[in-house]
């Protein structure tokens, strides 16, 4: 409801300013829609690199035990 000093359709009828909540809500709604799959990948991306790493150091054969002490 536009005030007296401020003619703006959100404005607040007693702050003499206005709002744009609704629009914030809105960006931050679609911004949160991209949040969950980019960060799915991000996740099974290192986790093939780390897949990759570990495998190539596990392969080839075990070294036999050895007596440290």
């Amino acid at each position: 409801m536009p005030s007296s000093s401020n003619s703006h359709p959100n404005a607040h009828s007693r702050a003499g300013a206005y709002t744009n909540a609704a629009e914030i809500t809105a960006a931050l709604e679609g911004r949160a829609a991209l949040v969950l799959p980019l960060a799915v990948s991000v996740v099974r991306h290192y986790a093939m690199l780390l897949e990759t790493q570990i495998k190539t150091y596990a392969s080839g054969r075990a070294e036999p035990e050895r007596d440290h002490g």
